[in-house]
């Protein structure tokens, strides 16, 4: 495969995990009955973040990694 191939895949697949975290937001959500943010929101926008930071570095789009960046400090600060 592709060198490119595998890192556009790779970076689809970070968007999947950030994209997932307003889904369990969502869900827990709708079973609590009230609107929540639970601990599984932060560690898909961890693990995404850091997908789509990997994926901008390979890029080298200093604005792409520079928004990446950000999107791993809040739930990093969070978790720990």
């Amino acid at each position: 495969m592709d060198k490119n191939l595998i890192w556009m895949i790779i970076g689809f697949v970070g968007q999947g995990f950030f994209s997932a975290r307003f889904i369990v937001q969502w869900v827990m959500s709708e079973i609590k009955k009230q609107s929540i943010i639970p601990i599984g929101f932060w560690y898909f926008s961890l693990l995404g973040g850091a997908t789509l930071f990997a994926y901008a570095i390979y890029k080298e789009d200093p604005v792409f990694i520079a928004v990446s960046y950000t999107h791993l400090t809040l739930p990093t600060i969070l978790l720990v």
